[in-house]
């Protein structure tokens, strides 16, 4: 296998931040080591072209079922082809990579199902212990990265190999792309902004969110 690197940038663009400043840095640490870019549509390939001009090992490549989106806003999440289609239609690609880094558990189909040399690290892009949880399909990766010790020692109880869980901070805060951040309001006294969970067992907004936005009040609501 020709010796490069590929990221799998198939998934939603709020995975981009947690696979972009790998890029960055590995580009930095090994500066002859080619790297490609895998993406799923032209939102992410206009994105990572831009911020990789100078990157001169970096290639972006289109995967199959690539979608070309050009009336869709910079950087809102876009239409995304099947995935696992797209994953074995890029497997002969693959093949030929000794190196594959993903952000999403879905690529990990690829070394949970097949028996490929090529080796598969998968970074957590989760915050908190509470998304380290073992799992089959995670555990065909290679090497598994995540923010903390302690997110490391959730896999570990849940059973995974402690050699295959490299500690390597929060990726994402990393991201030197990101759009400056903007008053929202004229008053300059503090605020809390309130992000829910998506997941309805995991947030208290299901119960009582839709109730407190229309003026009532939100007693006995926890978080």
């Amino acid at each position: 296998m020709t010796r490069k690197v590929a990221f799998l940038f198939l998934g939603e663009t709020l995975l981009i931040p947690h696979l972009y400043p790998i890029v960055e840095a590995l580009a930095a640490a090994e500066p002859t080591l080619p790297i490609e870019l895998w993406v799923s549509t032209s939102v992410h390939e206009t994105l990572l072209a831009r911020w990789s001009t100078g990157l001169r090992q970096v290639t972006i490549r289109r995967a199959p079922g690539f979608r070309a989106l050009p009336g869709h806003a910079e950087g809102d999440n876009p239409p995304l082809p099947p995935k696992l289609p797209t994953l074995f239609r890029l497997l002969p690609h693959l093949l030929r990579t000794p190196v594959v880094v993903c952000a999403e558990q879905t690529s990990l189909w690829l070394p949970a199902t097949l028996p490929l040399r090529t080796r598969f690290i998968d970074t957590f892009h989760g915050a908190g212990s509470m998304m380290a949880r073992g799992h089959w399909r995670r555990r065909a990766g290679w090497r598994t990265l995540v923010a903390a010790e302690r997110d490391r020692q959730a896999l570990i109880n849940g059973g995974d190999a402690p050699e295959r869980i490299v500690t390597t901070g929060y990726v994402k805060a990393a991201f030197r792309q990101r759009t400056p951040a903007a008053r929202l309001f004229a008053d300059p006294r503090p605020v809390i902004l309130y992000t829910p969970h998506w997941q309805a067992h995991r947030s208290s907004w299901w119960r009582w969110g839709p109730r407190w936005s229309n003026g009532s009040s939100p007693t006995g609501a926890t978080t």
